[in-house]
């Protein structure tokens, strides 16, 4: 089942957008492949994996940049750079991951703390 739903990452916190073509792993099997097979993540796109608490990258040919969300949507952890092939940390505080391109987290500022919302 293709990824179809998609949505936008605002930055409640500096009051500004910073990822418009966010997919929505909603569906077993979209969540099991995840980015897997891709080629890579443009500007603003990314993976948003509802009801998960941790992530991983085998099998992938690029690195992430990770954001973890709690069900208020305030940022409770950052990886920044997972590598291909890595298992990322387990944050039990969090509701939601979002996957992104490698650097998104520096060159859009992200922090611990900051309010994301994401919007259909």
């Amino acid at each position: 089942m293709p990824l179809v739903t998609k949505m936008t990452v605002w930055d409640r916190s500096n009051n500004r957008l910073i990822a418009h073509n966010v997919h929505v792993a909603s569906h077993f099997f979209q969540r099991l492949r995840g980015l897997i097979g891709t080629g890579g993540l443009g500007e603003g796109e990314g993976l948003c994996i509802p009801q998960c608490q941790g992530v991983h990258t085998f099998g992938m040919k690029y690195p992430l940049d990770i954001i973890y969300l709690n069900r208020l949507g305030e940022v409770v952890s950052l990886v920044s750079g997972l590598l291909p092939n890595r298992l990322g940390p387990v944050n039990f505080n969090s509701s939601c991951v979002l996957e992104l391109a490698s650097g998104f987290i520096l060159a859009k500022n992200v922090s611990k703390g900051a309010q994301l919302l994401l919007i259909d």
